[in-house]
């Protein structure tokens, strides 16, 4: 039996700053505040599990296991990507991520950048990208910085934010979006405006932050915000060292045929999707509704999206 593409059950992650909007996308009970569904994991205790064909119900290690060329030459180091969905009903804790460099020596462990497509956005939502012009960063190792020294700015559905270590960043409240990053959970807190959760603060890592943090300029920040394709490929939204992402519209008037590389899995994330838009492959069909993830294995053949639906591609 060949490798064949794998639709994939999300994950819920219960978060004190959560919302309502991804309970009904997985098996969470209505009353509790979902603020990550992790549509691509196999990280230990949250691996993906299969849904449909022979490996229905299996975790995807499993499935990596019993198909070692699916993933294709991009798991020597372990598998390097992890999915999510983001709910905030809530602002999340204004945070940065470590090098490879830093996170080797000081955690030993990998180091994590990011990349958010906003999905939806509140008309007074904000988002946290980077420190203000003139503060340095040693100033957030002060004890819990005041939030007039950090950058905000306006999101709006559509909108693509890398966020490389050491940028400094957080999620605003009424935010949903479709984060993609590297296999590494790996944060350190530099403020959590002062909140309690279940009657505790939670731990601040201020010189760690500190540490690691970058003092972008406005110039560069809009750069990375607005990380997109040019006229070689306007379906391109982020490349980088770690993935590269792409848009793929389907406008329900012909099948959309993915390129999958023979050397690299490919994931697809469905964003939006209207009835009848499905994943076809060979004889095979998925259909696609918002949430949906599928792994293509390396090498899939003659894979396309039909009826009208948004999608997002992640390769590495």
């Amino acid at each position: 039996m060949r490798a064949y593409p794998v639709m994939l059950r999300p994950i819920p992650r219960v978060m004190p700053w959560g919302g309502k909007r991804l309970n009904g996308l997985t098996d969470a009970p209505d009353g509790v505040r979902v603020g990550e569904a992790w549509i691509l994991s196999v990280r230990d205790g949250a691996v993906s599990v299969v849904g449909g064909g022979p490996f229905e119900g299996r975790p995807l290690d499993e499935y990596l296991a019993a198909f070692p060329d699916a993933a294709g030459s991009a798991c020597g180091g372990g598998f390097p990507l992890l999915i999510k969905l983001i709910d905030s009903a809530d602002r999340l804790s204004v945070q940065v991520h470590p090098d490879d460099e830093y996170a080797a020596r000081v955690e030993g462990q990998r180091g994590k950048c990011e990349m958010w497509y906003v999905i939806d956005a509140a008309p007074d939502a904000e988002i946290i990208a980077g420190l203000r012009p003139g503060v340095t960063t040693d100033m957030i190792s002060e004890g819990e910085p005041d939030e007039s020294l950090f950058r905000k700015v306006r999101p709006v559905p559509g909108d693509v934010l890398f966020i490389p270590p050491g940028l400094v960043h957080s999620i605003g409240a009424g935010v949903l979006l479709l984060e993609i990053q590297e296999n590494s959970d790996l944060t350190y807190r530099i403020s959590d405006f002062g909140r309690t959760f279940d009657g505790r603060k939670r731990e601040l890592h201020l010189q760690k932050a500190a540490d690691c943090a970058v003092n972008y300029s406005n110039d560069d920040i809009e750069k990375l915000r607005f990380s997109r394709g040019g006229a070689d490929d306007p379906s391109l939204l982020c490349h980088c060292g770690a993935f590269t992402v792409k848009k793929i519209v389907s406008d329900g008037l012909s099948p959309v045929r993915l390129s999958v590389p023979d050397d690299r899995f490919t994931v697809l994330c469905a964003v939006h999707a209207e009835d009848g838009a499905s994943l076809v492959f060979g004889d095979h069909t998925v259909p696609l509704s918002f949430g949906t993830c599928v792994f293509i294995p390396a090498g899939a053949e003659n894979v396309c999206v039909s009826g009208r639906a948004v999608s997002v591609t992640a390769t590495v």
